[in-house]
């Protein structure tokens, strides 16, 4: 006897054609085509002088960046769960906390959606995602993706004075000084933002919804 398709599988595919083919999805393609148009005859970019170019380029490079690139959402997703973990999110979720590739591809999907919306969204819809998929807290996560900036804003910082440190010897002692005091004053705005957030906890979450809270 013939087995049949599963029902759930067909579902999926008809779904996801049916996404891609839908008029929202045709609409914003066919916007994103005539504003990519629009800037290269407002930019008067020589099409025919960027061909050249692209042709006298090596693709190797730009392979080699292509797939370096992406592999580091890779390592993103693993230390995106590794600040899960350590929240001890994986306690109170009702299933199994999502492996480093599932993780990755939250990561990665956040990416793009925060192309396209504003306030970084893509960092709540990563939190969403995670929460749909496992039960996971939503304000836990996003306090686990805070946290990841924080640690990004730091490990710029720490860069960023080593960079001044090595180059010391070429650039003028003011604006040496000018970017040192901004990035200072930055990491400054974060650690005070936390520690508000770490004393005044509770002010805050009565102005939060009951569910986020």
């Amino acid at each position: 006897m013939k087995e049949l398709p599963d029902s759930s599988t067909a579902t999926e595919k008809v779904s996801l054609q049916g996404r891609v083919l839908a008029a929202p999805t045709l609409i914003s393609f066919a916007l994103a085509l005539v504003l990519i148009l629009l800037l290269v005859r407002g930019f008067k970019v020589d099409l025919g002088t960027t061909i050249e170019n692209i042709r006298h380029s090596n693709p190797g490079i730009y392979v080699t960046a292509f797939l370096l690139y992406y592999l580091s959402f890779l390592l993103r997703g693993a230390r995106w769960r590794i600040f899960l973990h350590n929240a001890d999110i994986h306690r109170e979720v009702p299933g199994k906390l999502p492996g480093v590739l599932l993780c990755s591809q939250f990561v990665l999907i956040g990416w793009f959606t925060n192309t396209i919306s504003w306030f970084r969204m893509g960092d709540a819809y990563r939190a969403y995602l995670l929460k749909e998929r496992s039960g996971a807290s939503f304000s836990k996560t996003l306090g686990t993706i805070l946290a990841e900036h924080v640690v990004d804003i730091l490990a710029l910082f720490v860069m960023l004075l080593t960079a001044i440190a090595l180059l010391l010897g070429s650039l003028q002692l003011r604006r040496l000084g000018i970017i040192a005091a901004a990035a200072l004053g930055l990491v400054a705005i974060v650690i005070t933002g936390l520690l508000l957030l770490r004393f005044l906890s509770p002010a805050f979450l009565r102005f939060l919804p009951r569910g986020v809270g």
